[in-house]
């Protein structure tokens, strides 16, 4: 009978290591599944500016600048979801979608319209990210940049990118 215990309480204890395991795997997926999305939609802004004179998307409402980008790029984009964070605790998500976009009133801080083609240093040039921080760790946002790649920065980060001023 203690026999019997000893390996139910083994095996409990092994169930708990796997489910703990299974849950971090999956909360990785979902954080990848984002950044993957987001590599998609720099891809797709990559290819709207070959096709508009190497321009951003230009924005003439700054308060419906993630619909009026996502209005833009949808030609771009295989499906609709790839607009959507899985970890959006918004549901369903507002019509432009999980993602802001660095578009402004300031001329000077925004990408609406702009050249990408004279912007200097696009690995360093972010466009847009997670619509708020914290989706996948604490104070943290998934960005992407120019040149496609996507990273996740701390929220501070994101701040002091949203206010500093193209170059």
């Amino acid at each position: 009978m203690v026999e019997l215990l000893v390996v139910i309480a083994l095996i409990a204890l092994l169930m708990g290591l796997l489910l703990h395991a299974l849950h971090i795997v999956k909360s990785r997926a979902i954080t990848l599944q984002c950044q993957s999305n987001l590599r998609s939609l720099g891809t797709a802004v990559r290819m709207y500016a070959d096709q508009h004179g190497g321009r951003f998307p230009l924005v003439t409402d700054c308060n419906q600048t993630p619909l009026q980008v996502r209005r833009r790029l949808e030609p771009y984009v295989g499906e609709a979801k790839v607009f959507l964070c899985p970890r959006d605790p918004v549901k369903p998500a507002p019509p432009g979608g999980s993602y802001d976009w660095l578009v402004r009133n300031d001329p000077t801080t925004s990408l609406a319209g702009k050249s990408l083609d004279v912007l200097r240093h696009l690995s360093a040039l972010a466009m847009g990210g997670d619509r708020l921080s914290g989706w996948h760790k604490p104070k943290t946002i998934n960005v992407v940049y120019g040149d496609g790649h996507v990273e996740q920065i701390s929220e501070q980060a994101w701040m002091d990118i949203l206010l500093s001023r193209l170059r």
